[in-house]
């Protein structure tokens, strides 16, 4: 086509709708940009202020567990000593009344602590003869019980059987022979050994356990 002829059109009305319409294609597109900037920044900021929510929940979550964790400490400590110093009280009155218990013991040394029976005097020349008993008729005194039990000590270092130099009054006199023989002894040696040997087994386990625990927890 001519150039005059390409003028000539450029000025007739269809050419300036044309145009028209494409300055205004061309100004919804820029709305359409900046509509779609301001979006992308209002999510942004939306996103950032859930974030900054998020954060500040979390540190509030861990500011309570914190607390919680120090406060629990705090109360396992505070019970350990209170453990340590009944432990302590307790040895301290342990060695105490191991020393009276010694005392009470040397106090009785002269005094038998078990009694052959005597044979029966026979009429005439008769032999005299003893009745044979599985202990030999042996009696332990009440100064042997008095030591055997008073040696024990309670978890709080307490005598557990009563003291050996406190017997009652009206009690029966240090010497005098009681009705436990050898056989009684031995058969309550037994229980005791038996308990010991127990509670020994168990605290081993325990240690045991204790240490395997701590060396996972490295």
């Amino acid at each position: 086509m001519p150039l005059f002829s390409m003028k000539i059109w450029s000025t007739t009305p269809i050419a300036r709708r044309a145009r028209q319409g494409g300055f205004g294609l061309l100004a919804y597109l820029i709305a359409g940009i900046v509509l779609v900037g301001m979006l992308s920044g209002l999510a942004w900021k939306v996103r950032e202020s859930g974030k900054e929510a998020v954060r500040l929940e979390w540190r509030e979550a861990n500011a309570v567990a914190e607390e919680a964790a120090q406060k629990l400490e705090q109360e396992r400590a505070l019970e350990a000593r209170k453990v340590v110093a009944a432990q302590q009280s307790a040895e301290r009155k342990a060695r105490d009344y191991e020393t009276k218990w010694r005392t009470a013991r040397n106090a009785l040394r002269d005094v038998p602590l078990a009694l052959c029976p005597t044979p029966s005097p026979q009429p005439g020349n008769a032999p005299q003869t003893t009745v044979a008993s599985r202990d030999g008729g042996i009696r332990l005194t009440y100064s042997f019980l008095r030591q055997y039990d008073g040696a024990w000590v309670s978890n709080d270092g307490q005598p557990l059987f009563g003291d050996p130099a406190g017997a009652s009054e009206g009690a029966p006199a240090a010497g005098a022979p009681s009705t436990r023989g050898l056989d009684a002894l031995i058969e309550t040696h037994a229980v005791n050994a038996q308990r010991c040997s127990e509670n020994s087994r168990q605290l081993g386990a325990l240690v045991a356990l204790i240490r395997k625990l701590s060396g996972s927890a490295d």
